[in-house]
């Protein structure tokens, strides 16, 4: 992993984002996603920070080595479009867009 995404990934503080968002989570469609909440968040973030659409951002996924480290994506785990939107919509939901 980079300096630049090991600096990234201590300047937001994930354990408290997670567990505000697991709250719902766990309660809502449980295994829709393949991906771990905190991958999902992650992707989230770039996602929201790039302006990037669902396919636009698998496409980021399957193609940056460094946005994968910094997700902590397997490639075994990839989401697909549909699995995105969900969980787009599912932060959304919840008030996670603000």
């Amino acid at each position: 992993m980079t300096d630049k995404n090991k600096a990234f990934q201590q300047s937001l503080p994930w354990e408290s984002i997670e567990a505000s968002a697991n709250i719902h989570f766990v309660f809502e469609n449980p295994g829709q996603w393949r991906c771990p909440l905190s991958v999902l968040l992650r992707i989230y973030l770039v996602q929201r920070v790039g302006g990037l659409s669902d396919p636009v951002m698998v496409n980021v996924l399957r193609g940056s080595l460094s946005v994968r480290e910094f997700v902590r994506l397997s490639w075994f785990a990839l989401p697909s479009v549909e699995q995105l939107g969900s969980f787009r919509r599912f932060m959304e939901k919840h008030g996670f867009d603000k």
